[in-house]
């Protein structure tokens, strides 16, 4: 069911970068994804689902020395509730962990229960908040949790 690939190539970018647009509204589907990649210890994962070929979600991680930063993670609305956020996750520790990280980092928004209860499925714990992080309309900010997983 799952096939989860490594960002490898221009094309694969421009792939994440349409299922990231596809996964969130305006601003966050704008080009700083693709110039993410031109970043030292960046990586992506794409799920595609093996009936279909069809992109499933996405995950893009950066590296910095022993820290792994879950930059940002989505699953296509219709694709969601089927298990592609814990595989897509668990390929970002496997990777991560190759890479030398023994820990990841992510901010999540406060209001968001779904990610919240699966990153503590799978060993995050809150270890801060970072007040009003993410834009959520005109002049509106919410709060972001910043959780630690050990790997």
């Amino acid at each position: 069911m799952f096939d989860l690939r490594l960002v490898e190539n221009k094309n694969q970018v421009d792939i994440l970068v349409q299922a990231h647009a596809a996964c969130f509204t305006a601003p966050s589907h704008d080009n700083t994804i693709a110039e993410t990649f031109c970043l030292p210890g960046v990586f992506g994962i794409i799920g595609l689902d093996k009936m279909d070929g069809a992109v499933t979600g996405f995950a893009v991680c950066r590296l910095v020395l022993e820290e792994a930063e879950l930059l940002t993670i989505g699953i296509l609305p219709e694709r969601r509730r089927l298990g592609w956020g814990r595989a897509l996750l668990r390929a970002v520790f496997s990777e991560a962990r190759a890479n030398g990280a023994n820990t990841i980092v992510l901010e999540v928004a406060e209001g968001n229960v779904a990610a919240q209860s699966l990153y503590r499925a799978l060993g995050f714990t809150s270890v801060g908040k970072r007040a009003r992080y993410y834009d959520a309309g005109p002049g509106k900010k919410i709060s972001a949790d910043v959780m630690r997983c050990s790997l």
